[in-house]
């Protein structure tokens, strides 16, 4: 099957927010993600999961490709209003899985080789923990798995990747470098920016399904 050049859900990025609630964002296709409650964080069965994509329903051939992007109006865990911006540039690719579970069966991807990156304005000051996905079935070429790196102004936590041999499938518990990644207690000022680059793994190809603060 080739492999439509259309951005794909990386991911989905979870942030613990200072005396907050957590926020979950799915990358993705359609007008909102399937995907609730716990990946490897969470706080509750209904936690809720925005949806970051740039093709409402689907990528339909033909249509110009659109690698760059912004999300407003998030919402915490809890459904509360989220302060937080997130922008994506150069995930033009979006295409799927077979993992069982709603997030990771879209992604965002980057073509020939390249990188994508995510930043994320409006956090407030604090120290947070980043759960980080990025996996895709083979396709034309063998299983992809990300590597991240983040950056929060000199601070920089690289070389994050998850492949480990029980695999990423949503066959059972979340197991850290199997299915995700961490990035902990990462400092962010008040009013700075926190940037991830997804980049390829061995065999080429950066995706993101999501991401969890």
């Amino acid at each position: 099957m080739k492999r439509l050049l259309l951005p794909a859900v990386l991911a989905a990025l979870v942030f613990n927010l200072p005396a907050q609630s957590l926020l979950n964002v799915d990358f993705g296709v359609g007008a909102a993600s399937r995907k609730s409650g716990f990946g490897a964080s969470g706080e509750g069965t209904n936690d809720f999961w925005n949806l970051y994509r740039h093709y409402d329903p689907k990528y339909v051939a033909g249509a110009p490709l659109v690698a760059n992007g912004v999300l407003h109006g998030l919402r915490f865990a809890d459904g509360s209003a989220a302060p937080v911006v997130v922008a994506v540039t150069n995930a033009p690719g979006v295409w799927g899985n077979s993992s069982g579970d709603p997030m990771y069966d879209s992604y965002l991807y980057a073509t020939d080789g390249s990188n994508i990156t995510v930043t994320i304005h409006g956090l407030d000051a604090g120290r947070y923990h980043l759960f980080l996905y990025g996996h895709a079935d083979p396709d034309v070429t063998g299983e992809q798995n990300s590597i991240f790196t983040v950056r929060s102004g000199t601070n920089i936590v690289s070389g994050l990747s998850a492949a480990g041999p029980t695999g990423w499938k949503a066959t059972g518990s979340w197991v850290e470098k199997a299915q995700y990644s961490v990035a902990r207690d990462v400092p962010v000022a008040a009013g700075a920016p926190l940037v991830l680059e997804v980049a390829p793994g061995a065999n080429g190809l950066a995706v993101l399904n999501g991401l969890q603060l």
